[in-house]
């Protein structure tokens, strides 16, 4: 479980998390404490940690909160995303105006790591060498900076995933 005392924008503790449910569950707490921006890199969107009732409600919370709220979101590989009936597409459909997915360009699919950046201060990060570890932060505001540029980056290439507007019935 989360620690109570762990403030976004505050706490500058680098915390390495072994278990995808504790992840979420921070992950959860950092959006809870969110006010503008999500931006989530994930080769298929990792349903096992952002496929989660206590991740889309406090990201719809953020995104109903303020007209200036967004969360982007960065994956490669849509017909898994497609296939596990993900949370996240569900709530971009419902939310479209704020939240939007996009499939990275072909020059960046090898691209071989996982983060979430929160309110361009707090992240958790997953380089391919600690494919078991996960890194978060809820203060690590150059670490932020260097992933937002990298996102920045992909996103200018990217394309919308117009395929998950698709109602699949």
């Amino acid at each position: 479980m989360t620690e109570p005392e762990l403030q976004l924008g505050i706490s500058k503790d680098v915390l390495i998390m072994y278990k995808r449910q504790q992840l979420t569950e921070t992950l959860a707490d950092m959006i809870s404490q969110s006010r503008r921006t999500v931006r989530i890199f994930s080769d298929n969107l990792e349903p096992r940690i952002y496929s989660h009732e206590a991740i889309c409600q406090p990201l719809a919370s953020m995104v109903s909160q303020s007209r200036r709220a967004k969360v982007e979101i960065l994956i490669q590989d849509i017909e898994a995303v497609i296939k596990a009936d993900h949370a996240m597409v569900k709530l971009m459909r419902h939310l479209s105006s704020y939240v939007e997915i996009r499939i990275t360009a072909q020059e960046h699919s090898q691209y071989d790591q996982a983060f979430a950046l929160i309110d361009d201060c707090g992240y958790y990060h997953r380089r391919p060498q600690d494919s078991r570890d996960f890194e978060v932060c809820y203060n690590g505001r150059l670490k932020v900076r260097d992933l937002a540029n990298e996102f920045k980056a992909m996103w200018e290439q990217s394309r919308r995933a117009t395929k998950l507007l698709q109602l699949h019935i």
